[in-house]
């Protein structure tokens, strides 16, 4: 890849630029208070991440894989999760997803430099966002944490009907973008959902790597959003 050829720079959205970790773990603090009455006790907020997180995970990948639908995984992960604390399935379960779909996508924590990067990439490249997220809680995020206007393109799993790491979706978004492989560059922090993907397609990747993961073969990456601006040779 030559960083003087890059013209479009495509982007993950969730765990990328979106603080998914910091935004989701606000919402479902303020939830559980809410909804302690009906849970009919106090959970521990680190008990509940992890098993939500491991739920949510598992289901996500199920997903991807077309293995579930959407709604299965909007009905399931909470359940799914309050039954390691003892608590079967009730009526307010769904309530509680519900309430959740519409508190989190309104959070703004971004990841560190998010912004700054954004602003700086958008004077010199077309911008873009790939993302297996649902189309609209993905559109609701980018509103509310500002960084809608800075992407020309915003493509979902559900709007090109496939899901990363299929090279379908890249695919759609070039051609929507009216982007090539040789003139463009992807940026996502999951290795065989991102990385794999993108690079199956044909594109040049950057690894988005801040917990710095180990891969078993060398690939570009970065652990800060701003070290991409060093990367594509950016002054600023």
């Amino acid at each position: 890849m030559r960083p003087e050829n890059i013209r479009h720079v495509f982007f993950d959205l969730d765990h990328t630029l979106w603080d998914f970790d910091t935004n989701s773990e606000e919402s479902l603090t303020e939830l559980l208070i809410q909804f302690e009455q009906k849970i009919g006790q106090t959970i521990q907020l680190s008990e509940f991440m992890r098993h939500y997180r491991e739920v949510n995970g598992g289901l996500w990948e199920q997903y991807r894989k077309n293995e579930i639908q959407q709604h299965e995984l909007r009905e399931r992960r909470f359940p799914e999760t309050f039954i390691h604390f003892g608590i079967q399935e009730k009526k307010w379960m769904s309530e509680f997803g519900e309430a959740y779909l519409d508190d989190c996508p309104r959070r703004t924590h971004l990841m560190p430099g998010a912004l700054h990067t954004l602003n700086v990439l958008s004077q010199k490249f077309g911008l873009h966002i790939i993302t297996n997220g649902f189309t609209e809680t993905q559109f609701i995020k980018l509103e509310h944490s500002g960084l809608g206007p800075l992407f020309q393109n915003v493509i979902t799993s559900e709007i090109a009907g496939a899901k990363k790491p299929d090279p379908l979706i890249f695919e759609y978004a070039l051609n929507q973008a009216g982007a090539t492989p040789d003139n463009s560059l992807y940026i996502g922090d999951e290795f065989e959902v991102d990385v794999i993907g993108g690079l199956g397609f044909g594109i040049p990747v950057i690894f988005f790597n801040p917990d710095r993961k180990s891969s078993n073969f060398t690939v570009n990456e970065v652990i800060s959003l701003p070290k991409i601006l060093e990367f594509l040779k950016i002054s600023e």
